[in-house]
């Protein structure tokens, strides 16, 4: 990728960001995130997966 592909998936995932924080939706957040993504959020431990990562949201 360049720098431009760069810059408009960077904003593509920024832009599914917002509007899944727009209206708190667990499910689009959960979309952004691979299979097997390990998320560091906010709360003690750690989210494995995408179904952990859509209850974290929820």
């Amino acid at each position: 990728m360049n720098d431009d592909e760069h810059r408009r998936a960077l904003a593509t995932v920024n832009a599914a960001w917002s509007a899944a924080a727009q209206r708190w939706d667990a499910d689009a957040f959960a979309a952004l995130y691979a299979e097997d993504a390990l998320f560091f959020g906010g709360r003690p431990a750690h989210s494995i997966g995408r179904e952990a990562i859509r209850a974290y949201f929820a």
